[in-house]
């Protein structure tokens, strides 16, 4: 339904969207739940989702995740590859690609609910 609403947003079709996602406390068994084959199709969604992919960033991540990352690349578009970002604790990365009026307070944002 989400997706839906994105997609009548003239912003979001030119522009596109960015996930960011905060994954401080996952440990080494959550990257047991992803395989090269579950990767790889989830990457194709990707590819045929109806909306541009502008950016993955991931936050406050495991030193693992990194490495992992190294492994999965080869598997998917340069393309795509440029488009996801490790930042770790460096907010301030992150408002180079985010501005704060557009994250929460977490994200060391000043979105309020309603604009999120």
């Amino acid at each position: 339904w989400e997706a839906v609403l994105l997609r009548q947003d003239q912003d979001t079709q030119v522009n596109g969207f960015i996930i960011v996602q905060n994954i401080q406390g996952y440990s080494y068994c959550h990257s047991y739940q992803f395989s090269p084959t579950l990767l790889k199709r989830g990457m194709g969604i990707l590819n045929c989702f109806p909306l541009r992919f502008g950016a993955g960033i991931l936050v406050n991540e495991p030193w693992y995740y990194s490495l992992l990352y190294k492994l999965a690349k080869p598997l998917i578009s340069a393309k795509l590859a440029a488009r996801i970002k490790f930042i770790g604790s460096d907010m301030s990365a992150l408002h180079d690609i985010v501005p704060p009026h557009a994250l929460p307070a977490y994200f060391g944002g000043t979105a309020n609910e309603e604009e999120q």
